[in-house]
């Protein structure tokens, strides 16, 4: 009776036999069946299909082919065979021939070695020329050449009209410091020429202990074509001075380092990465054709700790102080490098750390031997600077009126944490600390 009565009732309802029918159909629907393209369609909601034709096309997107095509960049540090491979791996394996050639970290030589090998005897001769040429190539100076004509005939003119108009400048009169205005200028726009400033900062109850060490390079050679100068800029603290810290004399700026992370080095690496630097764009680079020049704030002092720490200068350097180059044009009032920045308007904090003391003095470089900023902000114009140094003595009365104006209560900083500063890196190599530096440059 039960089956009768469930044969019975299924007379009635046509509907649910045409869904056997549609089964035997799946072997002759090539693509996919139709529970699979319903899956699909949830899953990528891609899926489409024509129901006259009976034939379904789907727009999926296959997990082998999205593997083979991101694996670099989800797994960057491992090769095809699953192997760790690290930059220094890289670079260890390109040998001299290939310094000129295309390497580049998109397209590694084929050969790899363990990063254990980087600090073995086949990398004791890595020097800086073999880093930086394997990650980018240098350009031809002849190419360097055809940019920088356009823009030395600019800078001739302005030359032409400075030398007109110093016969009557005060300072400018000397064919001296006139002399040394126009050299700065010729050199640091020739597009040939690379800049290396260097900071020093010293305990300030023994000179002759160094506690942080600051460098920053502006290489015209790469940046020829680029709007925005990129700058590299290092702040090594020394680990033997890492407790001693300023704040009686001097101000303590050694954790406020703007540029990025802060390297912890010895003494000897620091010498050894301090040597590497200079060794390459002081003597290597000039083989291509190229120049360098040492930039500083009261360059005399800088490099003197630099020897007495045991870098090793070439013989016949040159070097850009930026603290001469302003007196010499502008006189002694506001010549340290807070001063300079100030009146030539550029934004600076936390002076007296290595680091971004090198940063500034290599800007203020580039601003005071910029024929266009020296004509917009009239460097050029004695009067001009008789006016902003009554504009500066109004605004240190401004100062002392503020100061003993009544103060706010202190309060308790709303943002405990301040995400400007990197925290401190430390290596137990120089080599290690380069190929981290010229990573991106």
């Amino acid at each position: 009776m039960n089956t009768t009565t469930g044969s019975t009732d299924s007379k009635p309802k046509p509907k649910p036999k045409p869904k056997p029918k549609s089964k035997p159909s799946k072997p002759k629907a090539k693509p996919t069946s139709t529970d699979t393209s319903k899956k699909s369609s949830n899953t990528f909601r891609k899926s489409s299909g024509n129901k006259q034709s009976g034939k379904k096309t789907e727009t999926t997107y296959s997990k082998p082919d999205v593997k083979s095509e991101t694996k670099p960049v989800q797994n960057p540090s491992s090769n095809d065979n699953g192997e760790q491979v690290t930059v220094a791996s890289l670079l260890s394996s390109v040998p001299p021939k290939l310094q000129n050639s295309n390497t580049s970290p998109e397209n590694p030589v084929s050969e790899s070695t363990n990063s254990s090998s980087y600090n073995g005897n086949k990398s004791q001769n890595l020097s800086l020329s073999e880093i930086v040429q394997a990650l980018k190539d240098i350009p031809d100076a002849s190419y360097i050449e055809e940019i920088s004509k356009a823009r030395f005939h600019s800078v001739e003119k302005y030359i032409e009209e400075l030398e007109k108009s110093s016969t009557h400048h005060p300072n400018l009169q000397n064919r001296d410091k006139l002399e040394v205005l126009v050299n700065a200028i010729r050199t640091v726009n020739n597009q040939k020429t690379a800049l290396v400033s260097i900071d020093i900062e010293a305990f300030e109850r023994n000179t002759n202990i160094v506690t942080e060490l600051g460098i920053s390079i502006y290489d015209p050679i790469k940046e020829a074509t680029s709007l925005v100068p990129s700058i590299i800029n290092i702040h090594i603290i020394l680990k033997e001075a890492f407790k001693l810290r300023n704040g009686s004399f001097v101000h303590d700026h050694k954790d406020n380092f703007l540029g990025g992370n802060s390297l912890v080095l010895n003494q000897k690496n620091t010498v050894k990465m301090v040597q590497s630097i200079i060794d390459y764009y002081f003597i290597e680079r000039q083989k291509d054709g190229f120049d360098a020049r040492f930039v500083a704030h009261n360059a005399a002092g800088d490099l003197k700790w630099l020897r007495q720490m045991g870098v090793k200068l070439p013989q016949n350097y040159e070097s850009l102080d930026t603290e001469r180059i302003y007196t010499f044009t502008h006189g002694q009032n506001g010549c340290s490098l807070g001063g300079i920045l100030k009146r030539f308007n550029i934004p600076h904090s936390f002076l007296h750390n290595a680091g971004n003391d090198a940063y500034y003095t290599l800007i203020a470089l580039l601003k005071m031997t910029d024929p266009h900023f020296r004509k917009v902000r009239k460097l050029d114009d004695f009067e001009e600077d008789e006016k902003y140094n009554l504009f500066s003595e109004s605004q240190k009365d401004l100062l002392k009126y503020q100061n003993n104006l009544p103060k706010r209560n202190n309060q308790p900083r709303k943002q405990l944490k301040s995400h400007e500063f990197s925290p401190y890196i430390e290596y137990f190599s120089h080599q290690d600390a380069l190929l981290k530096i010229f990573e991106y440059h």
